[in-house]
């Protein structure tokens, strides 16, 4: 055999032109292995992940935010309503605070209307005591209670609350003339 014959061996061969051959064949592939291999992340791949990253992180938080926020309308809503606030799509935050709104407001109503009829309940008792001389048959014995004893600081003071209605309605009427 020459050197111009095609020699057929394995790659343990060691004559010099096998070496070459079989080296050159192995770059060839490698070379045609690397050429298919998909191309490298383009520059800037990193910043857009950590873009990504970012804009997930802070994307958490806003739901969290959002159900602490959630959580502490419901709480309000309850305080205020006594009821438990069912979040749903057709009932929402405005629904909550719309009904808040509206009983916070009844509520206000309330106490110039209650004001309003002790005020009267006070005259009207005032003017009860003035034209009477006390209340029969309250101690079912057939004796009138005089009114003296009924009053704050009589013997039988059934009507204590009087006085300090009294001076409640008398500050109030201060506090909303000033």
């Amino acid at each position: 055999m020459t050197t111009d014959t095609i020699h057929t061996c394995s790659y343990y061969c060691e004559r010099p032109e096998c070496v070459r051959r079989q080296r050159d064949e192995l770059r060839d592939r490698l070379e045609s292995a690397l050429a298919q291999r998909p191309p490298s992340a383009p520059v800037g791949v990193e910043e857009m992940q950590r873009r990504l990253d970012r804009e997930e992180s802070d994307h958490g938080r806003t739901i969290d935010q959002r159900d602490a926020a959630e959580d502490a309308l419901g709480r309000m809503f309850q305080a205020v309503t006594g009821r438990v606030a069912e979040w749903s799509s057709a009932w929402g935050y405005t629904d909550a605070i719309e009904e808040v709104e509206e009983h916070v407001a009844a509520l206000a109503r309330q106490p110039a209307a209650v004001d309003g009829l002790a005020a009267r309940l006070v005259d009207e008792l005032d003017g009860l005591v003035g034209e009477s001389y006390g209340v029969s048959g309250l101690h079912l014995n057939g004796d009138v209670a005089p009114w003296d004893e009924l009053l704050p600081g009589g013997r039988f003071e059934r009507l204590s609350s009087l006085d300090e209605l009294r001076a409640a309605l008398a500050a109030q009427q201060q506090g909303g003339a000033e």
